[in-house]
């Protein structure tokens, strides 16, 4: 049997020679930090946001209604308040696929992106910069590689006649 006044540990602990400093893990005094790396992972909380960064609580509620993980980086990334205001002006552009469902087309970021390259390339050309500096230009600017004969025909469909 055991005695309930029994003490499981003894008072003294376990002596160490001066000249060992103790302690555990990180703890150690007698080790420098190192300079890079190393550290805690990043954790991240039970709504699958960072820990360390200071959350909009409102990201939290989004992801308890049901959001994608899509849509949470859309808040995330743009803000819970211009999320709400986009996703409000959606709601009402959007067609109804089945009930509680609504679908909304999203266009390519690529033909945005084409469409700022075209209006750099006739930039360019309205400054009377020839087409091979034309396209030496875009691939070391947009790192777009493109042919000369391409970029002929944008300066002959878009440029407006003078």
């Amino acid at each position: 049997m055991r005695e309930k006044d029994t003490k499981r540990s003894s008072g003294e602990g376990i002596s160490a020679s001066p000249d060992i400093h103790t302690g555990v893990g990180g703890r150690h005094t007698d080790h420098p930090l190192p300079d890079r790396g190393g550290g805690y992972q990043d954790f991240y909380n039970s709504a699958g946001f960072p820990l360390n960064e200071k959350i909009d609580p409102r990201l939290i509620e989004l992801r308890e209604i049901g959001l994608s993980r899509a849509w949470l980086k859309v808040a995330e990334t743009i803000g819970v308040d211009s999320f709400l205001a986009a996703w409000k002006v959606l709601d009402h552009q959007t067609k109804l696929v089945n009930p509680g469902q609504r679908e909304v087309y999203v266009p390519l970021f690529s033909s945005y992106l084409r469409f700022q390259r075209n209006r750099f390339i006739l930039a360019l050309a309205d400054q009377d910069v020839s087409v091979d500096q034309i396209r030496k230009m875009v691939r070391s600017s947009l790192c777009e590689s493109i042919s000369a004969r391409h970029i002929t025909r944008i300066i002959a469909r878009f440029k407006l006649p003078a």
